[in-house]
């Protein structure tokens, strides 16, 4: 059997060196998920929200909650809730450049956070709140809902293995958080007053906190009308750390003024809160099935 006989000359060598070169530079610049990619951009400075991880309560009402899990900042601060321990309270720690640039190359290339367009993660069930994972790298911003691993599809674990990173990341020190104060929400209940702690804050109204604060749950159209602004009420200071105490220890959770009942909220303000942003104001971003994104009131010291 003749067997045929190839030969290539040295312009056809040339050519298929060039296509073989343009293969190999081709697949390189393909990043899928779990290969390494180049240094991820981010905005620096304080109150630029990089990763925030935070719960988003079921339908109980109030279902709304403002306090992230986990939450790194453009300046290297991170506040994060210790995983197995019974309180809420955030904890701070700072991070260096260095550290940054690894979880967001875990977040961004490794875990490819921005790989898809989907919006919602896991198997959704009904009435059941879901971790909001926010990322804002590279230019570009996304939030998604992650809701029950168990039954998620194979395509949504990359999503899972970002949950996973963040829940079980340990900084080399921390702190207790140290807020600049508080953020109220005050509704007013219909419970008696005889057994309910008095209003530490006489120069507070509470009535006038809870109109301001009534569409945030019921919408404009069930609240009384007033000529005040609408968002969320903010005391600065020791004070508001005294009350946001109170509240967090049960001590203080309906209390009366000029004989009405009100039920207190609060949480810590956020330095993402004292931000102002181009159009002026500031901001807080609540998350669940009453959550939203409200003006933060100029608020007392």
């Amino acid at each position: 059997m003749n067997v045929p006989q190839f030969s290539l000359n040295k312009r056809d060598t040339a050519l298929m060196l060039a296509a073989l070169a343009l293969v190999l530079l081709l697949a390189g610049c393909g990043n899928p998920a779990g290969a390494p990619g180049g240094p991820v951009s981010y905005t620096p400075g304080a109150g630029q929200v990089l990763i925030r991880l935070i719960e988003a309560p079921g339908n109980i009402a109030p279902s709304l909650n403002a306090l992230p899990a986990w939450e790194i900042y453009g300046d290297g601060t991170l506040l994060y809730q210790s995983q197995g321990s019974s309180s809420d309270q955030l904890r701070e720690a700072q991070l260096h450049p260095t550290d940054i640039a690894h979880l967001l190359d875990v977040v961004v290339n490794q875990d490819a956070f921005f790989a898809d367009p989907k919006s919602l993660y896991g198997k959704l069930i009904p009435d059941v709140g879901s971790m909001v994972l926010t990322v804002h790298a590279n230019q570009r911003q996304k939030t998604v809902s992650l809701f029950d691993e168990e039954g998620a599809p194979p395509e949504d674990q990359h999503m899972f293995a970002i949950l996973h990173v963040l829940q079980s990341y340990q900084p080399a020190s921390s702190r207790p958080y140290a807020p600049p104060g508080a953020v109220v929400l005050v509704r007013p209940s219909s419970g008696s007053t005889t057994e309910v702690v008095p209003w530490p804050y006489p120069d507070i109204s509470l009535q006038q906190v809870a109109a301001q604060e009534c569409p945030i749950f019921a919408g404009h159209s069930a609240c009384v009308a007033t000529s005040g602004p609408t968002g969320y009420f903010p005391i600065y200071g020791k004070r508001g750390v005294a009350l946001l105490n109170l509240v967090e220890s049960g001590k203080l959770s309906l209390t009366s003024q000029e004989g009405e009942t009100y039920v207190i909220l609060a949480w810590p303000l956020l330095p993402d809160n004292l931000v102002v942003q181009p159009d002026g104001k500031q901001w807080v971003e609540t998350f669940g099935w009453s959550g939203g994104r409200w003006p933060l009131l100029p608020g007392v010291h």
